[in-house]
């Protein structure tokens, strides 16, 4: 092999070996940030399937106000109001204003399901998944959603977030 050629090839392999290393180091022992963000997955899945048991008892009582499209548009909706920079409380509320029974609210958060929430770290593209009372609750204040449930109870809404 011509000698102009090894050295590249050395410097690529030794890159390779050096990404499988450190691939292979991350899964062995995975930071406390993994860790935690394999457990809030876990409990966010276990909450999304508990909320479709629920759901499916409400529904037995009373229908969804709305039909699933309009339920899939405000997923998107409160996705937009609270991603990136910012919250859009406003836009929380008009949604949340919307809900007529606890069954609209379960379907709500039944459809809305799990969401990857980017960390506050500019420099990171780690996400957090979280389920739409784990979103409320990093994104609002205590106060904004005393303001959300207040809404709720005025439609005797028993759902408090």
């Amino acid at each position: 092999m011509d000698d102009s050629l090894k050295t590249p090839l050395t410097i690529v392999g030794i890159g390779a070996g050096l990404f499988i290393g450190y691939k292979a180091y991350k899964k062995l022992f995975p930071s406390g940030t993994d860790k935690a963000d394999k457990n809030e997955a876990v409990a966010n899945t276990d909450f999304i399937t508990k909320n479709k048991n629920i759901l499916s008892q409400y529904q037995k009582i009373k229908k969804q106000t709305y039909p699933d499209s309009m339920y899939a548009g405000w997923k998107t909706a409160l996705y937009k109001a609270m991603d990136g920079v910012g919250t859009n409380t406003d836009a929380i509320k008009n949604i949340m204003g919307y809900m007529f029974s606890d069954t609209d609210v379960v379907k709500l958060i039944d459809t809305f399901g799990i969401m990857n929430r980017k960390t506050n770290n500019p420099f990171s593209s780690e996400a957090i998944p979280l389920a739409l009372p784990g979103w409320f609750a990093e994104e609002l204040s205590a106060n904004e959603i005393f303001d959300i449930n207040k809404i709720l109870s005025k439609r005797n809404i028993g759902f408090r977030f």
